[in-house]
């Protein structure tokens, strides 16, 4: 009984066991089972990392070789930037050479003279002074000539019945060197062979010239008092240059010295409208300048000299005087200067087609000393505002689809030397109507509403590199789409939305060149790869699809 029980329980022993392995072996499928999905997962997970890992190695390797591209353009332009420098220095170099000789060799010619010693040795005030000093000698040299012409004389009587023995004898065009013997009571008087050719000593000198060129009046009567110097031959002399130097203004500007000293430019000249920073020729036809009406310079005849108009008795004010060169402008100016007429325009006009695409130019005649302007263009927009377009200060303006459905004038504000502020002057494009587009580019913008998609052969720029790759826009009634012809495929696909913009950049440089900016504020840089195409049709393409939605 005991060995079968002992075998009862032996057999119930082997039967749980039998239970827990079979359990337990249950238990490890179960566990193989989920390893196996588990490990189908990692290797699903590993194969899409292996496939990212190779995305990035290849755009890892098109960054380095855009890096590769980039590092050896901007070597290549820095070699280029080296090369002109070392140019521009040796052609600094040159110029610097030629200074140093220019002023070596002609500053010695002015040391001699105390008043033609420029106080900057510049090229200008050089050249001034040389011209001065050109006159001066050659009125010295044609006195010298004439003297030398004159083999002819004849005795005329003293004249003792003046009243006045001290004044000097009246000069006549016979007596032009008014020569005095003062031993007896007759003067010799020196005839000269050719009596048609006027004396020297008959034309005004260089400062008296340039004192009536430019007040248009006789000098006062405080001339010089004159003196008989016998070492030349009785020929008037100036007895003080300080006085007579308080005939011509010391203050005036630049222009105004160079047009008093040598006479070049005469009052109320017509001169160009020019720019403040960089000046620009308002150029309305070749003969602008010719057409405005040119006050006459002062001519001089050997017997209507200004000091015979301001009731001197000795007419001959003609000795070679070297006259001091003019200072540089002050900051004051005479009474007469400050009750000049302010600058001024007339004839303001806008030509050239208003057409987006075209250039319009701006031009005009210049009065009252005006010798630069400032330019604004300025769009006139339906709420009845007034919108000054940035950057554009120049006469000549790019007409952008931007200016389509507006206003758009030009205000032009005259300035001269002495930095006065004329009266601005407005003037409209267009005869004052709004800026449309050429009957061309309104039909083809109406095919295109009509048929409600249209694609453009576009350009994209490539990033960090100057460079631009082809691409296609494709516009439709929804939305656009921006897709590359290389390796980077579709860049943008978007529907028409409230933020979406187009916007057109200014100037000349980039006027083939639009940006659309998309919802997310990303901004995208094209232009046309076709020159035929305009930037303006497709951007006012962009705009109407834009606004339907």
């Amino acid at each position: 009984f005991r060995d079968e029980l002992k075998r009862v329980l032996e057999a119930e022993d082997l039967t749980v066991k039998v239970k827990e392995h079979e359990e337990e072996i249950t238990q490890l499928r179960k566990h193989l089972d989920n390893y196996i999905i588990k490990e189908a997962l990692i290797l699903k997970e590993k194969s899409v990392l292996e496939k990212r890992i190779a995305y990035m190695r290849v755009a890892f390797d098109h960054q380095q070789q855009d890096l590769v591209d980039a590092a050896s353009k901007s070597l290549a332009y820095r070699q280029d930037i080296i090369e002109e420098n070392i140019r521009l220095a040796y052609a600094l170099q040159t110029a610097h050479q030629e200074r140093s000789m220019f002023i070596s060799s002609l500053l010695p010619i002015l040391s001699e003279y105390e008043n033609l010693r420029p106080s900057v040795p510049d090229a200008q005030s050089i050249v001034g002074n040389l011209k001065v000093l050109f006159r001066h000698l050659q009125e010295q040299l044609m006195l010298t000539e004439e003297k030398v012409k004159e083999s002819q004389y004849q005795i005329t009587p003293w004249q003792n019945e003046l009243p006045n023995k001290t004044n000097l004898p009246v000069q006549s065009p016979n007596n032009p060197l008014g020569k005095v013997s003062n031993k007896s009571s007759l003067d010799i008087v020196p005839q000269t062979p050719y009596p048609q050719v006027q004396s020297p000593m008959s034309s005004p000198s260089p400062v008296q010239a340039r004192g009536n060129w430019k007040n248009h009046q006789v000098i006062p009567s405080e001339a010089p008092t004159r003196i008989m110097d016998q070492d030349y031959g009785g020929r008037a002399a100036l007895s003080s240059s300080n006085q007579f130097r308080k005939d011509v203004p010391a203050q005036a500007s630049q222009r105004d010295s160079d047009a008093l000293q040598f006479g070049f430019v005469a009052q109320n000249s017509s001169l160009p409208l020019e720019g403040p920073s960089r000046r620009y020729v308002l150029d309305d036809s070749v003969g602008a300048e010719d057409q405005h009406v040119r006050e006459p310079s002062a001519q001089w005849g050997p017997g209507d000299s200004p000091i015979l108009e301001s009731g001197l008795e000795e007419a001959n004010p003609s000795y070679p005087y070297l006259p001091t060169v003019p200072e540089e402008p002050g900051s004051s100016f005479s009474e007469a200067a400050e009750d000049d007429p302010l600058p001024g325009i007339e004839g303001l006009r806008i030509t050239g087609e208003p057409f987006p695409g075209r250039d319009l130019q701006a031009s005009g005649f210049s009065i009252n000393g005006t010798t630069s302007c400032n330019f604004e263009w300025v769009r006139h927009l339906d709420d009845g505002s007034v919108k000054f377009i940035e950057g554009a200060r120049q006469p000549t303006y790019l007409v952008t689809a931007d200016d389509v459905d507006n206003l758009l004038a030009i205000e032009v504000q005259p300035l001269d030397d002495r930095k006065r502020k004329g009266d601005i002057v407005k003037v409209y494009a267009n005869d004052q109507a709004k800026i449309t587009c050429d009957p061309q580019t309104k039909e083809l913008i109406k095919k295109t509403l009509e048929v409600g998609h249209v694609s453009y052969q576009v350009q994209l720029p490539v990033r960090f590199l100057d460079m631009w790759e082809p691409a296609v826009l494709a516009i439709k009634r929804e939305g656009y789409s921006i897709k590359c012809n290389g390796q980077r495929g579709v860049v943008l696909t978007e529907k028409f939305q409230k933020a979406t913009a187009i916007n057109i950049p200014y100037g000349y440089e980039r006027q083939t060149e639009f940006s659309i900016v998309s919802a997310d504020g990303d901004e995208y840089n094209l232009q046309p790869a076709d020159n035929n195409m305009s930037r303006d049709t497709i951007v006012l393409v962009l705009r109407l699809f834009r606004s339907m939605v």
